[in-house]
């Protein structure tokens, strides 16, 4: 039986997705602090809460984000009974909304707290748990500012899969824009206008998750099976419809396809198509020659939309690129590929490119988390963050900064059938009573 289970529970049961808030959240982390004998302040309205030993200097600043996604449809959550508000466990899995991510890290931390404040020592922290959403307000208030600025080290909490994340990635999104000729555009008219009724439709199905995790379920992408199909077809057939995923930010889980057999078109925009597929392909051998074995490493891309419009088929991407790799790079991979189908006039737009960056760092400081990786007997793995977190506006406070978390997130956290392994739950504590001793 997992130790402390009821309260696990409780956590999971008290919905803290952005429709409902945080405020039922923290109201029972303030019953569990007087429990524990732990000092705390609540923010306006329960909208957060800082639990501290040390409020107006402290050495360490850990920030929880406690918010969830929304679930979606419950009956996705099979492993919880269609309830994805109801801990279970499982051959020592968690199940549930919320189990892997910092709703979850945040009591562990208050359990690693407890122990040490038992124990009669002395740690100089402030735990801090409130919403992403309103974090720029947040750290604005002087409660919480007056921490940040003092502290050393801000570590911010969220899954990592036990790697310690010492960056925040690059970011792009980009479009490539494939022309129809006007004879395809033409046939492509009639049949909208009802006069060809001779066509096929073909849907295609896979499994969705973060794109950044796009590695793990290539197999089961849509957009994939129909490329795959496509190749199938002979090089002039008439493409009238083809539409894939919803949003460049995650693998398409359904894709469909319309088209006539008996209408050739010459060198249509399927066959286009698959040439610009074949030269990303290229791209994406490339980055992982750069990532080595480790798939969850940096540089990925991931094709997640695919729309059809009357004069051209446009296909979006999303890129996450270590922390060191710039618009220039990116934009030369890109033009590179526009210039070997300059002859079908594809191109592209890079609508959006956040650069990413290292955090602040000292020696010290990553020393400390190597010997506490090795002390509980962690492999020492690090990269760059991929997930929206609150990295970006916690940056400028404190000596050093850290992101991390032992349970795994991407195509884990948010998802049906959420989980974390009861053990992570308990080296959590181990961890973080290591880390803040030191403080």
């Amino acid at each position: 039986m997992l130790e402390n289970f009821e309260d696990y529970s409780k956590v999971v049961s008290l919905d803290s997705s952005p429709f409902v808030g945080i405020s039922d959240l923290c109201s029972f982390y303030e019953e569990l602090c007087k429990r524990m004998g732990l000092n705390f302040e609540s923010l306006e309205n329960k909208q957060g809460i800082m639990v501290y030993t040390n409020k107006l200097s402290p050495e360490i600043f850990i920030y929880n984000d406690i918010e969830t996604e929304e679930p979606g449809p419950h009956s996705l959550w099979d492993e919880t009974n269609q309830n994805p508000f109801e801990a279970t466990l499982k051959k020592d899995q968690l199940f549930g909304l919320g189990v892997a991510g910092s709703k979850i890290s945040f009591l562990t931390q208050l359990y690693a707290l407890e122990k040490l404040v038992k124990e009669a020592k002395s740690p100089s922290v402030c735990l801090f748990a409130g919403s992403f959403t309103n974090l720029k307000k947040d750290i604005e208030r002087p409660l919480v500012k007056t921490a940040l600025q003092a502290s050393k080290q801000i570590i911010v909490s969220r899954p990592t899969s036990s790697r310690l994340l010492l960056g925040n990635c690059g970011y792009a999104k980009v479009k490539f824009q494939i022309p129809l000729d006007a004879n395809e555009s033409e046939l492509r008219k009639r049949h909208l206008e009802g006069e060809d009724t001779s066509t096929q439709t073909r849907i295609f199905r896979g499994r969705t998750t973060h794109g950044a995790s796009v590695e793990k379920v290539r197999d089961e992408d849509a957009f994939i099976k129909l490329i795959e199909y496509l190749r199938m077809l002979p090089e002039a057939v008439l493409v009238l419809s083809m539409e894939a995923g919803h949003s460049v930010n995650a693998v398409a889980s359904e894709a469909i396809l319309e088209l006539n057999l008996s209408q050739p078109v010459g060198k249509g925009v399927a066959k286009k198509l698959l040439d610009l597929v074949d030269e990303i392909n290229l791209l994406i051998e490339k980055y992982k020659s750069m990532r080595g074995d480790d798939s969850s490493k940096l540089p990925n891309l991931n094709i997640g939309k695919l729309r059809h419009y009357e004069d051209m088929v446009e296909l979006g991407m999303s890129f996450y690129l270590p922390h060191d790799y710039t618009k220039e790079d990116l934009l030369d991979e890109l033009k590179n590929i526009e210039s070997n189908l300059e002859k079908d006039k594809i191109s592209f737009k890079l609508s959006e490119f956040l650069a990413g960056f290292e955090f602040k760092n000292t020696t010290e400081n990553t020393k400390r988390w190597q010997d506490a990786f090795k002390k509980h007997e962690l492999e020492w793995r690090t990269g760059d963050s991929v997930m929206k977190s609150a990295s970006r506006k916690l940056s400028a406070f404190g000596e050093s900064m850290v992101q991390f978390g032992l349970a795994s997130g991407l195509g884990n956290i948010n998802e049906p059938n959420e989980s974390v392994d009861s053990a992570q739950l308990k080296k959590s504590i181990d961890l973080f009573y290591t880390i803040m001793e030191q403080s």
